[in-house]
């Protein structure tokens, strides 16, 4: 899914495709702005089978560029420093040759609403371990709700999150359950 509408999307992809096709001659060390990166990396992710290519190639720039991934389409035309750029084709090579995971090479992945550090020594969070921890706050809340005003707290729950590679659940269940 992309942000920003069918307009919004169109006329950056107009104007990428237009800025691609007239950057060739770009001096070197000069800047490029961003509509240019598109299609070069999203071509480079889609041969080699990457699944969400543009998805995968604005997260990975939204990450170099330290702005959530909506910047991209607000500042299309706001040119790339060429440090930041040598970073993002880093990232991009990391991704496409090698088919490092996204999550590793920006350091961290979502769960839900939590932001987690990972490394190769974590397991990356799959999208089904979301349903399991949703279910089982709401698990938790429903057979520990909260006590009436003025009284004293039943006994908390304990749970215990062994040996899962990342402790998403037990980080998640000690967010959002209510004790």
């Amino acid at each position: 899914p992309t942000f920003g509408g069918p307009l919004i999307r169109d006329r950056v992809w107009f104007y990428a495709t237009y800025t691609h096709q007239t950057t060739n001659n770009v001096v070197a060390g000069s800047y490029e702005g961003l509509p240019g990166l598109y299609p070069r990396w999203q071509a480079d992710f889609s041969k080699k089978g990457i699944e969400h290519p543009r998805l995968e190639a604005e997260l990975l720039l939204s990450e170099v560029l330290d702005c959530q991934r909506i910047r991209l389409y607000a500042d299309f035309e706001k040119p790339v420093p060429a440090e930041k750029l040598a970073r993002f084709r880093e990232f991009v090579k990391r991704r496409g040759e090698t088919r490092e995971p996204l999550q590793y090479i920006v350091g961290h992945a979502q769960f839900i609403d939590l932001k987690l550090k990972v490394t190769p020594v974590v397991l990356i969070p799959r999208p089904e371990t979301e349903l399991l921890a949703l279910w089982g706050v709401e698990r938790l809340n429903e057979a520990f709700p909260p006590p009436p005003e003025g009284q004293a707290a039943p006994a908390s729950p304990r749970v215990l999150d062994l040996c899962t590679g990342s402790g998403c659940l037990a980080l998640y269940v000690a967010a959002k359950v209510q004790q």
